[in-house]
């Protein structure tokens, strides 16, 4: 994982490290977005993770985290991202544990998964032992394929107080608390 104060510069950080930690430019006090890439992406290049951090950096004072777990999303074995995705959860989890465990309140927590991500991210909110995640985000949650793979957990309307998923085609998976269905073929609606 990498925490950035600015879009060209990110430090790695290693879970149970404070040191590291307090070396870094991380401010407990400030609103934490954890960005999450999907199947085929990575942290620091993917369009949605490098759209996104530069979004939260310009504007405002974010703490902004993006996840990294590229060597088991990369193309093209599929199956192997997808089963991959609660075991990244759960280290997810475990990180924002020890984020927890410096001083970090669970209520400025905001984990924001892109397709596979987002299924990563209900597992970071099923799996965190010292808070409950006020906030997921589930953007284009994976459905194509996903659903075939047996004993694969989805993300969920419980794995967070409030979990939005927005979605820009029909292929539902995910469960949320909202849905924003942007499709331009069907009208637009939140449920």
């Amino acid at each position: 994982m990498a925490i950035l104060s600015n879009p060209n510069f990110g430090l790695q950080l290693p879970i149970n490290q404070p040191d590291v930690l307090n070396w870094s430019t991380f401010n407990r006090l400030r609103p934490v977005k954890v960005l999450i890439h999907g199947f085929g992406g990575n942290g620091t290049t993917d369009r949605f993770v490098s759209k996104a951090r530069d979004a939260y950096l310009l504007l405002g004072d974010f703490n902004v985290i993006t996840v990294d777990w590229r060597s088991l999303a990369e193309y093209p074995n599929y199956a192997r991202a997808a089963l991959s995705t609660t075991p990244v959860g759960i280290y997810v989890a475990k990180f924002l544990d020890f984020l927890i465990s410096q001083g970090t309140s669970s209520s400025l927590l905001h984990v924001i998964g892109y397709s596979l991500g987002a299924h990563v991210a209900g597992s970071v909110g099923n799996c965190l032992r010292l808070g409950r995640l006020p906030r997921i985000t589930g953007l284009e949650p994976a459905s194509g394929g996903y659903e075939r793979i047996e004993k694969l957990r989805s993300l969920s309307s419980s794995d967070a107080d409030f979990v939005d998923v927005i979605h820009t085609n029909a292929h539902v998976l995910a469960s949320g608390t909202y849905y924003l269905y942007t499709n331009p073929t069907s009208p637009y609606s939140i449920e």
